[in-house]
């Protein structure tokens, strides 16, 4: 009876061994498929490439074909662009394509997603435009389940609306029509990381924080450095201030642009209300541009607490309470 067994038992271990074989033959090889486009973003390396192939159903086995591209010298010579693949391209067919020039033939879309944009309005963007949909772009937002270094920091942080917002980087992208989701916000987050890895930073997130309210509170170039010294005042306790105060994070909260909060409103109780709690918000509250992160890092030197929208449309910066009430009132 025992030796029954065994020889069933090294039949059917035979038999798996068989078809795992036929299997990675016919992963190898090719044959019959459908065809796929994908996007690979600057900066992609080798293993995210062939996590995005298994993603998109292309190849099955990818710890295979990062043998097979090793032992070709390929491994080292990817491409980014837009790719027409197939899911019956061989690895060799497949390594040829990667390695070459952009050979996508569907109809591409160029899509700017301006400074200081929430996460929710570039979902609403990127449905308009055909890209994927805005339901599908929010869930792909609201996870920190990519291979970043810099989303460590942020890992676990369930209160805040997005857990990405901030990290969307505002700039022009091109994608095809119908990319998914997770490879638009993944394409965003690359470039994210190729700024911010210019800096020294000793706190990526905290400054994600600070350069998204300076975002939102500045009216430009021409003063986000001094907005940044008011916030960084503030932070610092200057004038026994400890508050940042800022109208921005009450209306992130809203989800409007109120141009006057009422009393009732810099009381609602969230972890965003600067009015409410001291230092920074929970999380950041638009997704920033390169001024404004470089604002959050260098901040002009000025004993300035207080700033408002004069009858010019500019602001007055104001070292105490009673200049910035004549200032603005």
């Amino acid at each position: 009876m025992k030796k029954l067994i065994k020889t069933i038992v090294a039949a059917l271990v035979c038999l798996a061994v068989i078809i795992f074989a036929l299997n990675v033959y016919t992963d190898v090889f090719g044959g019959a498929g459908t065809n796929v486009e994908m996007t690979v973003p600057k900066g992609a390396t080798g293993g995210e490439i062939v996590d995005m192939l298994k993603a998109r159903g292309v190849i099955e086995y990818p710890f295979v074909f990062k043998i097979y591209a090793a032992f070709s010298g390929m491994d080292s010579q990817y491409k980014s662009g837009d790719f027409a693949v197939n899911t019956g391209n061989s690895y060799k067919e497949l390594l040829d394509i990667l390695t070459g020039e952009s050979n996508s033939v569907v109809n591409k879309v160029k899509i700017t997603i301006p400074e200081g944009f929430e996460t929710d309005m570039i979902a609403a963007a990127m449905e308009q435009a055909g890209i994927c949909s805005a339901d599908e772009f929010l869930k792909a937002a609201s996870t920190t389940d990519y291979d970043f270094d810099f989303l460590d920091d942020i890992d676990n942080k369930s209160d805040r609306k997005y857990v990405l917002e901030g990290y969307l980087f505002p700039t022009t992208y091109t994608f095809n029509k119908n990319t998914p989701a997770s490879e638009v916000v993944y394409g965003m987050l690359t470039i994210f990381e190729q700024v911010i890895s210019k800096y020294d930073i000793d706190n990526i997130d905290e400054t994600v924080i600070l350069a998204s309210v300076i975002e939102r509170e500045a009216l430009g170039d021409v003063d986000r450095r001094t907005v940044s010294s008011v916030f960084h005042n503030r932070l610092n306790g200057k004038g026994g201030l400890t508050k940042l105060q800022s109208c921005a994070t009450v209306q992130y909260i809203l989800g409007e642009r109120k141009s006057v909060l009422s009393e009732a409103d810099t009381k609602i109780d969230s972890p965003y209300n600067t009015y409410l709690y001291e230092g920074l918000p929970v999380g950041p509250i638009a997704n920033p541009g390169e001024e404004s992160i470089a604002a959050a890092i260098n901040p002009e030197d000025t004993d300035y607490l207080y700033f408002g929208v004069n009858k010019s449309g500019k602001h007055t910066f104001s070292v105490n309470y009673e200049e910035h009430l004549r200032a603005t009132q």
